[in-house]
């Protein structure tokens, strides 16, 4: 009661409520902090929990990313690899392909020999059949009753129109060589410069219309090819022209064509070479048949594909093409006439033979009164194209008459392979005038200067004796006065180096006699040669010299002892001369560095090293900062070296396709490429890992260009 009374009697102060209710709302504010606290520690933790989920995740995400990469890089590697596989396959393909075509070839080839007569068979044909025609002929004088005669096939031959185009070329070349030769008047006329710009302007005309016509007879001789299948074609008359035959199926060729080589090579390449036979049949009529007064031989010719000759026998019934006879045949209408092959190639060999023949009896009576044209100096063959009559089936006709056996290819085989001993010669310098003219062409075309080193190529095709040849000829003498300077140059050369190739000879015979020698003196006293004995070489002979000795015959007969010590006294040598011009190149270049220091003085700048840069002292540079010498120098040049060895190794960097000139320790040491780590033996295992991804663009490149260089060298760096 008493308590209760005091305080209903403790006075009701303001502050003290005041304080009362701070005290409650701190109480309040505490509580709350606390649980706020709480709850921030309780976020806190499954923050710190949910970021250990997230760093798993991006670990896991960098492990996926960088085994993505390496797949990329494995799928890039099996595309390349694919790629080559693929063009390999292709290129063996067409080898295949072309074994396969030359199989077939030499298959056909092979038939074609089977189908042909041995020459001894021939003959002994020919003699037997001389014999029975013989017999035949004392049996008609004795019996008034005529009796038929037999004759044999006769062997069946095929040329192709490119090896007669060509071996007719070589036989034109030479006789277009001597030509000019013996014509000295068309040298003023080459000398003239309107005459060569003339001349030019010919052979440009005359090569379009001589293209033009060699395409007309070829499509000429193709459409008679397709329109004869299994059709009669033309007939071979006695005592004319089988042109005239021709005319109503083929246009007259013309009979003067001017050819260069280089054209009519290339035309050569669009002819086809296996053109079709064709199958002539001769028939021989009775003497007694009606209409023998207006026949005695007839010769049609039909496609390869013909293999019933109706069509010919009908023909043959029939009376036509029949003309009149120069003798007599007996054979009588149910035989089979005699058949014979041939083809369009053989028609226009014959030809070329036979004008040929008559345009050189023609230029001797006109050579002494006329100038040879300033168009046909250059010019290394005249081709004739037409069709004509084949004297050798005239021939042949005849001989038929008279039972003697037919032989058709042989005279044509002698024309074509029978080739004058000068031949090559000739062909051989109108090559190095051709090249010649050509260099002249390019230069001239660019607007550069002939030099010695743009003629010095054909010391490499052609011999001295050529060379010498070419500069006695009309071709030289046409040249103008720079070219005949540059070339005499090149003779001059041309037989120096003979003269010191004879020095060289006499060289190696002392070396190898001196090496015999010390041989000898030591087999006499029961000595084994050593390599002291042969250390003397060097003040006798150079190095140069003792290598070239070593790839040498007298050397290989040496013993192996012998040659064992040999290589081992060039390697001293070797080893020594270049210690000692590496010395020297040192030397050198440290007084021009500090010739150019004292020159300059503080006004030295980077720009004054600029011979530095140059990559044959460049390659010493690095040598250089490793020696005193470098260390004498003061830190601005110094400084000057470091950053044009930096500039320079980064330089070889900047290309697509690199070559390193130093050690990798060099381009490491400088920051331009990061050092492999421990474990790793190249950069291609390097750029699989996580490192390379934290590595800077322009290290990246680098890295990547040395993957490449590592796969082109086969090896690890």
């Amino acid at each position: 009661m008493e308590k209760s009374n005091l305080q209903n009697n403790i006075p009701q102060n303001p502050f003290y409520k005041f304080s009362l209710k701070q005290r409650k709302e701190s109480e309040e504010f505490g509580r709350l902090t606390i649980e706020y606290i709480k709850r921030q520690n309780e976020n806190l933790q499954q923050l710190y929990s949910e970021s250990e989920i997230v760093e798993s995740r991006i670990k896991d995400y960098c492990r996926c990313k960088e085994t993505i990469r390496e797949q990329e890089h494995l799928i890039g590697t099996l595309k390349y690899r694919i790629e080559q596989l693929e063009a390999s396959i292709v290129i063996k393909n067409q080898d295949i392909n072309n074994c396969l075509n030359i199989i077939r070839k030499s298959k056909e080839e092979m038939k074609l020999k089977e189908n042909r007569e041995s020459p001894a068979a021939c003959s002994e044909l020919s003699r037997k059949h001389h014999r029975t025609a013989k017999k035949s002929s004392i049996s008609l004088n004795d019996n008034e009753n005529k009796q038929t005669k037999q004759v044999q096939d006769p062997p069946i031959y095929t040329i192709s129109i490119g090896d007669i185009i060509k071996k007719y070329a070589n036989k034109v070349q030479e006789s277009q060589g001597q030509k000019q030769g013996n014509n000295t008047l068309s040298e003023s006329l080459l000398d003239n410069p309107s005459s060569r710009e003339r001349l030019k302007r010919d052979e440009k005309a005359e090569d379009q219309e001589t293209i033009s016509k060699l395409k007309q007879i070829h499509n000429q001789l193709q459409q008679v090819i397709t329109q004869s299948k299994g059709d009669p074609l033309f007939v071979f008359k006695e005592q004319e022209d089988l042109i005239d035959s021709l005319k109503s199926r083929i246009l007259r060729l013309e009979e003067s064509i001017v050819v260069r080589n280089q054209e009519i090579d290339d035309f050569i390449k669009t002819i086809n070479e296996e053109i079709k036979r064709f199958t002539g049949t001769i028939y021989k009529l009775e003497k007694n048949r009606e209409d023998t007064n207006n026949v005695d031989y007839k010769c049609i010719v039909t496609g390869s594909d013909l293999k019933d000759l109706n069509a010919a026998k009908e023909n043959y019934s029939k009376g036509s093409f029949y003309h009149r006879p120069t003798e007599t045949a007996s054979i009588s209408k149910d035989q089979d006439p005699p058949t014979f092959t041939i083809t369009m190639n053989d028609i226009i060999k014959r030809y070329f033979a036979k004008v040929k023949e008559s345009k050189q009896k023609k230029n001797i009576v006109h050579e002494s009164s006329e100038v040879v044209p300033t168009s046909s100096v250059d010019t290394s063959l005249k081709s004739s194209f037409a069709v004509t009559q084949s004297e050798g089936v005239i021939e042949n006709l005849k001989s038929l008459k008279k039972g003697e056996k037919v032989e058709y290819a042989n005279d044509a085989k002698d024309e074509i392979t029978h080739v004058p001993s000068n031949t090559t010669k000739s062909s051989n310098i109108e090559q190095i005038h051709t090249q010649i003219k050509q260099i002249i062409t390019q230069k001239e075309a660019i607007g550069n200067k002939i030099r010695l080193k743009h003629i010095q190529s054909l010391e490499d095709s052609f011999t001295r004796d050529e060379l010498i040849q070419y500069s006695k000829t009309n071709y030289y003498h046409s040249l103008n006065d720079n070219i005949k300077r540059l070339f005499k140059q090149l003779l001059t050369q041309v037989l120096a180096s003979a003269t010191h190739d004879s020095t060289k000879s006499s060289k190696f015979e002392q070396i190898h006699t001196r090496i015999q020698n010390i041989i000898t003196q030591k087999e006499v006293i029961d000595s084994k040669i050593k390599l002291k004995h042969i250390r003397p070489f060097k003040d006798s002979f150079t190095r140069d010299e003792l290598i070239r000795y070593t790839k040498t015959t007298n050397f290989n007969s040496l013993n192996d002892r012998t040659k064992r010590l040999f290589v081992l006294f060039i390697q001293e040598l070797s080893s020594t001369s270049t210690n000692e011009i590496d010395a020297i190149k040192l030397e050198n270049l440290h007084k021009k560095i500090i010739t150019i220091a004292e020159t300059r003085g503080k006004t030295i700048s980077k720009d004054h090293l600029d011979f530095l840069k140059n990559p044959s002292v460049f390659n010493y540079l690095i040598h250089y900062k490793k020696t005193h010498h470098f260390d004498s120098l003061s830190d601005l040049i110094k400084s000057f070296i470091d950053s044009i060895i930096y500039d320079g190794l980064k330089k070889e960097f900047n290309r697509e396709k690199i070559t390193l000139s130093q050690n990798l320790e060099e381009y490491i040491k400088r920051g331009l490429i990061p050092q492999l780590p421990t474990g790793y033996h190249n950069y291609a295992e390097y750029e699989r890992t996580g490192m390379f991804f934290c590595l800077s663009r322009k290290q990246k490149s680098r890295v990547r260009k040395l993957v490449v260089l590592e796969n082109k060298m086969g090896k690890v760096i």
